[in-house]
């Protein structure tokens, strides 16, 4: 989403912010979340001099091939990748926090579109499973709206806005970027996804994107934390492909980049709305990229299963330094849009490491783009995989 805001810089009438955000569908969660939520005491007119959560969803369309957390099949969505994006109040800082899917949480109870509650959980479930339990015949209201509550309960961050973005919607936008530049230390090879990659630098098509940023068993040790590294990594990679082909000057590519993501992502009402949407891409314009963090959540191990992941004792520091719009503490490690990873210290500066992420791959030609090197992503552990999902 990031990308799509600083492309609306370049479209400075309003007609063309109004065409933008008719392409993307609005889901209105005020009846689903309820009352009982976290305060939020910032200004409810715009985006204007506040900082902004805007909670980021990958989701995909399973047909009985997994189950929720009561043991039923699921024929609805799932959500593949989870990503909360701190916007500054003063535009300088972006932090990118990813959340594992294998991070156990308990869930609220939470409410359907037709009016039926779910109970809330009786122990800890996988973090996953609440948008997949809540999902099923696409109710993605629902499924975003006890996703938010779930989060706010754990980090006492209050979101104020999301967006959903499917597997078509993410292939739409690197065909109309006409492919990710991405180079690879090793080779990939992942029986599931059939994802086969020699070592070396390889413009990525759409679908080679896409398997790249599920791919799990074939990279790095197969676990999910080492797969956000790369998900990230990607992200960073398309965002600077953006740069490197001059999208924010050309109107016709820039034109088509936003259409072909926008008519997949569903987001809620007021940042769809022209205006806001618009007067917060002028905002980010003078966004320096070095300033874009790619975190992890911290996560230690879940003792009951070491297959899982729970809470790191020390997370409520990065939780207080996103609730309270500062900078993320420097003893959290991060991952620049180079790919490089910044290791955690304990006072001082943090030092860029050279290898992308501990993983097997770096982002082509990040030198070009004029960008300093400066970020990671959290230590990878192994993570057992879930039955049917990569």
């Amino acid at each position: 989403m990031l990308v799509f805001l600083l492309g609306l810089v370049t479209c400075l009438g309003w007609f063309v912010y109004a065409d933008i955000a008719s392409w993307g569908k609005k889901v209105d969660l005020a009846d689903l979340l309820g009352q009982d939520r976290v305060t939020d005491a910032k200004p409810k007119d715009s985006f204007a001099n506040k900082d902004l959560n805007v909670l980021v969803i990958g989701s995909d369309y399973r047909r009985d091939t997994e189950y929720d957390e009561n043991g039923n099949p699921v024929t609805g969505m799932r959500s593949d990748t989870t990503m909360m994006v701190h916007i500054s109040a003063n535009r300088t800082r972006v932090d990118v926090m990813s959340i594992p899917r294998d991070l156990m949480v308990r869930r609220p109870e939470c409410t359907f579109q037709d009016g039926t509650t779910e109970s809330a959980s009786r122990g800890d479930v996988q973090f996953n499973s609440v948008f997949a339990l809540m999902g099923r015949e696409t109710d993605v209201a629902a499924a975003v709206a006890c996703t938010i509550k779930t989060i706010e309960d754990f980090t006492n961050i209050y979101i104020d806005e999301f967006a959903v973005i499917d597997f078509d919607g993410f292939e739409e936008m690197v065909a109309a970027l006409g492919g990710v530049n991405l180079c690879l230390d090793e080779a990939v090879s992942d029986p599931i996804t059939a994802l086969q990659l020699s070592a070396g630098c390889h413009l990525l098509n759409p679908r080679e994107a896409l398997m790249y940023a599920r791919a799990r068993y074939g990279l790095g040790d197969g676990s999910d934390i080492s797969r956000i590294g790369r998900q990230q990594q990607l992200l960073g990679a398309m965002f600077k492909d953006v740069k490197k082909r001059n999208l924010f000057t050309n109107m016709p590519a820039l034109y088509a980049f936003l259409r072909a993501g926008m008519k997949s992502v569903t987001t809620s009402p007021s940042f769809g709305a022209p205006s806001n949407l618009g007067g917060l891409a002028l905002s980010l314009a003078g966004l320096n990229p070095k300033n874009i963090h790619f975190y992890t959540l911290p996560f230690t191990d879940y003792l009951p299963d070491p297959a899982r992941v729970a809470l790191a004792d020390n997370a409520n520091e990065m939780f207080e330094a996103l609730r309270e719009d500062k900078p993320v503490p420097s003893i959290f490690p991060y991952q620049d849009l180079n790919g490089n990873r910044v290791e955690a210290t304990p006072s001082s500066s943090p030092q860029v490491s050279q290898s992308s992420t501990g993983d097997s791959a770096r982002v082509a030609d990040s030198a070009s783009t004029g960008m300093e090197d400066s970020s990671s992503a959290d230590t990878p552990r192994y993570s057992e995989p879930e039955a049917g999902q990569q």
